[in-house]
């Protein structure tokens, strides 16, 4: 081949190299880069995907983009911010379960039902109710204060929406005056707690009977004095 054509192959070849894949790649890049100088870049849209941990928990798994904080769901457990009405928090970024109406069963509630009637229910399944009887009814009573030792259990689902307890009154003084309330109004009752947070209403179905007690003490979490209604 002539010298001149050989010198016309090569300069043919250097172009064509030029133009190759990774050189267009590389010039397309930067005038991409300049023609995005001082533009507004909008973050990227996330992404929702239906992967293992997504199906487990029945809840979508957002995949964080550049930047973000990943957040994934654990099968079996909750993220959320503080709630300060329940007094409950997060413990390394998975919420505490919420308490139970028995665990907020706990406090101190007063009623007016022949008199102030002030009810302390402890967690450890004791109550304490002392009663001013009204004037009216201290001659029936026997006494104008009567303070009442209660026991009271579970009848069912610790976890129910709506849990069963049974209260029995074990004790009480003065001793005389204890037993004609007993004979009055009887000595054991089963009610249905339907709410034991800024009141604690206690409904008998087989009565049709429902109490509602105003709580004054021990917060909505549960946390009840350690001592006895005075």
């Amino acid at each position: 081949m002539p010298r001149s054509r050989r010198c016309a192959v090569r300069e043919s070849f250097a172009v064509r190299t030029l133009c190759s894949f990774p050189a267009c790649v590389a010039v397309t890049s930067f005038a991409a880069l300049l023609a995005g100088c001082g533009a507004k870049e909008e973050p990227p849209a996330p992404v929702e995907s239906g992967s293992a941990v997504g199906a487990a928990t029945g809840r979508p798994v957002r995949i964080a983009a550049a930047g973000d904080a990943v957040k994934l769901r654990a099968s079996g457990l909750r993220r959320s911010e503080t709630d300060g009405n329940a007094g409950r928090g997060t413990v390394d970024g998975v919420e505490e379960e919420a308490p139970t109406l028995i665990d907020r069963l706990p406090g101190t509630y007063t009623r007016e039902s022949y008199g102030l009637r002030t009810l302390t229910v402890h967690a450890d399944g004791t109550a304490t109710m002392t009663v001013d009887v009204d004037p009216f009814y201290q001659f029936l009573a026997g006494a104008k204060r009567i303070t009442v030792q209660i026991d009271w259990t579970l009848t069912g689902d610790r976890n129910a929406e709506k849990p069963g307890v049974h209260f029995e009154s074990v004790s009480g003084t003065p001793k005389e005056a204890f037993e004609s309330m007993s004979k009055l109004f009887g000595s054991e009752r089963d009610w249905v707690v339907q709410s034991a947070d800024e009141a604690l209403v206690l409904y008998n179905p087989k009565d049709d009977e429902t109490e509602i007690w105003t709580r004054t003490g021990g917060g909505s979490n549960g946390a009840a004095d350690s001592g006895g209604a005075g």
